[in-house]
């Protein structure tokens, strides 16, 4: 069975805004911990790591459907005469929600955040820190149990 070893925490149908000449192919980035900036950087490992939600594919797998929706909503949305739909504000309310999750910052913040509550408090045992997979798979089930907080939020699209 094949699987998705590169799995992207940000999906590449987002990145592609981003792109050179919105292609897909490549975009331009500063890489901030070594001041460099890098020019036409391949978007197939920008926001990515091998196994990024683990070698078991279910979670990869639910997410890509997720994404496909994504692209085909931003398609719509990019179309001539375009109304915002009430299907199309909830799902990007889940979306970005689940966006804002997944990231690899994400997972480190809530490493730290555990890391820093044994420190202070103390007499929590090191082996109760997640790591940075085992945070974004706790992000994603706390997204699939808690994914209503959004729900009485309002959603616009400005254009510019």
């Amino acid at each position: 069975m094949a699987t998705n070893k590169n799995q992207h925490f940000v999906p590449r149908c987002y990145l592609k805004a981003f792109s050179k000449d919105g292609e897909g192919l490549a975009l331009n980035l500063y890489n901030i911990d070594r001041r460099r900036l890098i020019q036409n950087a391949p978007l197939k490992h920008q926001c990515s790591k091998d196994y990024f939600y683990g070698e078991d594919q279910k979670l990869e797998n639910a997410i890509q459907l997720t994404e496909g929706t994504y692209g085909t909503v931003i398609k719509e949305i990019f179309s001539s005469g375009y109304k915002f739909t009430e299907n199309h504000k909830q799902f990007l309310k889940l979306f970005w929600l689940m966006q804002y999750l997944r990231t690899e910052s994400a997972s480190r913040r809530q490493v730290e955040m555990f890391d820093g509550v044994r420190s202070t408090v103390g007499g929590i045992p090191e082996e109760f820190v997640p790591s940075i997979k085992e945070a974004v798979l706790l992000a994603m089930h706390v997204f699939a149990s808690e994914m209503n907080v959004v729900s009485d939020l309002k959603a616009c699209l400005i254009s510019v």
